[in-house]
């Protein structure tokens, strides 16, 4: 009967196995973690951008228009002043939601920019690669 050969370190080289089976699981988990975290920064950067540019080429010039007319009707005796403040307060909300946006799309810029350092080449890695 032949008597079975164990190597002397195949409980050894079994948990070296295992270990690198477990570190590769742990390196795509973060991989993945990177990419959804890039991809979620990119979505905020575009909204963000998108809807300060549509604030101001789309709302802002009315509003600074409809301020403008009914401050004019005031000082000529027209309208009453808290039509001057209704018409002010709105224009301030949408500058305020202008730079909300605008804050919030630097935000993204400095999410985008941590996770894409170059000097952190794992990920400079990630993103030239498919």
């Amino acid at each position: 009967m032949p008597l079975p050969l164990r190597h002397k370190n195949q409980g050894a080289i079994r948990a070296a196995r295992e270990s690198l089976a477990g570190a590769e699981s742990t390196l795509l988990a973060i991989e993945t973690a990177l990419r959804i975290s890039i991809e979620a920064a990119w979505r905020d950067l575009a909204q963000a951008h998108q809807t300060a540019q549509s604030l101001q080429r789309d709302a802002l010039p009315p509003s600074e228009e409809a301020y403008s007319l009914v401050r004019d009707a005031y000082e000529q005796g027209r309208v009453p002043f808290f039509e001057v403040l209704d018409a002010q307060r709105e224009l301030l909300a949408l500058k305020r939601s202008i730079r909300d946006q605008e804050i919030a799309y630097a935000r993204a810029q400095i999410r985008l920019d941590a996770l894409t350092d170059s000097a952190f080449t794992a990920t400079l890695q990630m993103l030239v690669s498919p």
